[in-house]
């Protein structure tokens, strides 16, 4: 249902102007429409009942049927029109809300999408909308608050701007999120994990600097030609293990000290770098799914972390606000 006579509802807008249709209308009209429907049912019921056999105890048996079906009916009316009128005021205030990402956009990215209720966290449930089909639903209101509050943070952050000159470690240990998360760390000059945590990054970092170095080292000796005295067995096992070393060791070239905060793309697989940053007293700001501790962080931005559509458009919100 479009709110406005000349357009559909965009909900990644804010609207100006009288709408047509007023929220208190609204949801009058969907328990006149919900109401009719129950009287409607109990008229057909009562139509078939009729065609009953008028004996006495046939008739007794489709009499509590009928009032059984009626009143379950009347509980399915009654929890739609519940769900309803938390969907409508949801997207009011929406519209009212400051809004980083589209509505519609969340929607179809499926960032709405939680885990099974069987692997449901119950410390998640201040940021669940409701339970279908066995499936957990992020109250998305809930994921642009948080979302808007983790940007805040950010932005003091590494923001000169606004006082920050800080360091933000950028994690992202899923595939669906490491490509984004490494050009978002890049476009910042900041550091970034991916696919794999070093054990050590932060509790160890003396060592982890180290070897930094020593991949420096390598690329300057490349470059400069120094290789060419060695055998091409000594030059085929150097070349190996400077792969070996760019891909553990060159997202951490900006890592000069320990970060002020840390970034994860996913709460329930960044368990060793979230411990390693809490030991270190590191901020955490992180993407969490239902089957996820929000305790453990800062800033929780509650999503779908295992869809990439989901965590791209996250990723490219943070990315826009930071650069500004």
């Amino acid at each position: 249902m479009a709110l406005r006579a000349d357009a559909g509802v965009n909900f990644g807008q804010r609207r100006t102007g009288n709408p047509v249709i007023t929220a208190s209308a609204f949801r009058l009209g969907i328990f006149v429409v919900l109401w009719m429907d129950v009287l409607l049912h109990v008229r057909n019921v009562s139509i078939k009942s009729e065609n009953v056999k008028r004996q006495r105890g046939a008739y007794r048996l489709t009499f509590n049927a009928t009032r059984g079906a009626t009143v379950y009916r009347m509980m399915q009316v009654f929890n739609d029109l519940l769900i309803y009128r938390s969907l409508f005021d949801t997207i009011i205030l929406m519209q009212e809300l400051q809004t980083l990402i589209n509505y519609e956009d969340m929607l179809k990215a499926g960032m709405h999408f939680g885990r099974k209720k069987t692997v449901f966290n119950p410390a998640m449930e201040r940021y669940i909308f409701t339970v279908r089909d066995g499936i957990c639903i992020i109250d998305l209101l809930k994921t642009q608050v948080q979302l808007n509050d983790s940007i805040e943070f950010l932005k003091k952050v590494v923001n000169p701007l606004t006082g920050g000159d800080g360091l933000v470690l950028f994690v992202a240990l899923t595939k669906q999120s490491s490509e984004k998360t490494k050009e978002l760390a890049e476009s910042l000059n900041m550091p970034y994990v991916v696919d794999r945590w070093l054990g050590g990054t932060l509790t160890n970092f003396k060592v982890i600097n180290e070897r930094v170095k020593r991949l420096e080292e390598m690329e300057s000796q490349q470059k400069s030609g120094e290789l060419d005295k060695y055998t091409k067995k000594e030059r085929v096992v150097f070349s190996k293990e400077l792969d070996k070393m760019t891909k553990n060791f060159s997202g951490l070239r900006k890592l000069t000290r320990i970060p002020d905060a840390i970034f994860v793309s996913s709460l329930k697989e960044s368990e060793l770098p979230i411990r390693e940053a809490k030991r270190m007293g590191v901020k955490i700001v992180g993407i969490a799914n239902t089957d996820s501790n929000p305790d453990e962080v800062n800033h929780i931005i509650p999503a779908n972390d295992r869809s990439k559509k989901s965590v791209d458009l996250i990723i490219e919100a943070i990315k826009n606000e930071l650069e500004k």
